[in-house]
């Protein structure tokens, strides 16, 4: 049944706004005229009537005044809060998703409008729609703006469960931006066991001069975790040359030959060649010069 809604009507602001339609400061008092009655009431049924009663409202002045940020802003804020006690699949959740939809398509400048879409749809853990909306985002805003959009990126990968597909996709993108978070990226790409990939960017960090660690490690630190990568995850590695890698880190660093031979030698007992491990074994017995 349809709800009565002439108890939330202003007949003066509605004689006001009809000789001043597009007057931002009549439809922002009659707002907010309007939420303070509501929340004065302690019927939930005439609560709703003026729910019901401000969203219409915002609809009018919006038709108005189709780019105001104050008054989509204040809408969405509304929207959210009508729907912040529902599970996420309730249809009412995909009417505030429409709204912010239309919002950006209005405000597509306004970074914080893209930032509470991408937080809405998080919580309704639809992570492709997500995606689709932070590159969205991203071809929007001023490149200026995009650390606010891959913040919340970041976040969604962590907290979600993103297929690995997809939180790669999107830190690959990131890294485009922010290239000194590489090691962000590798830690993820442990974190989901894809080694291959990992130890592929471990490679290409540590041949880069260029390179510094945000983590403030030094060039020693991560050729020896490349090399412990490689060698402890194997038969998983394809892109990377194994003992090529581990070859060259025994000539530059000499205070860790030991290690990194029996580490050389262990890869190969992984993968089955137990020939070319005792081979490995006795070039260094032949060439160690540390114990």
């Amino acid at each position: 049944p349809s709800v009565d809604l002439s108890a939330c009507v202003d007949v003066e602001m509605e004689e006001e706004l009809r000789r001043s339609p597009g007057s931002m400061r009549l439809w922002w008092y009659y707002i907010q005229a309007t939420t303070k009655r509501m929340e004065m009431r302690q019927n939930a049924d005439l609560k709703d009537a003026f729910m019901e009663f401000l969203c219409q409202l915002h609809e009018r002045a919006l038709r108005e005044l189709p780019r105001c940020y104050k008054i989509w802003h204040n809408y969405l804020k509304l929207r959210e809060s009508w729907v912040a006690d529902l599970c996420v699949t309730d249809p009412a959740c995909d009417e505030v998703e429409g709204c912010y939809a239309r919002a950006v398509c209005m405000l597509g400048k306004m970074p914080r409008i893209w930032e509470e879409y991408i937080e809405h749809l998080t919580r309704r853990l639809k992570i492709t729609a997500t995606r689709h909306v932070i590159y969205e985002a991203l071809r929007s805003l001023p490149i200026t703006q995009h650390y606010r959009v891959w913040a919340l990126a970041m976040k969604m990968i962590r907290e979600l469960n993103v297929p690995v597909r997809t939180g790669g996709e999107l830190f690959r993108s990131y890294l485009m931006l922010e290239p000194a978070h590489a090691e962000t990226y590798v830690a993820y790409l442990e974190g989901e066991e894809q080694w291959d990939e990992a130890a592929r960017l471990l490679m290409k960090l540590v041949n880069d001069p260029d390179f510094v660690s945000m983590e403030g490690k030094s060039n020693h630190q991560l050729w020896l975790e490349l090399c412990d990568m490689v060698t402890t995850h194997g038969p998983s590695i394809k892109s990377v040359d194994v003992d090529a890698v581990v070859r060259s880190a025994i000539g530059k660093f000499s205070d860790q030959t030991g290690r990194l031979w029996n580490s050389l030698a262990d890869y190969y007992v992984q993968l089955g060649n137990f020939g070319k491990a005792r081979d490995v074994y006795e070039e260094a017995l032949e060439s160690i010069s540390t114990v």
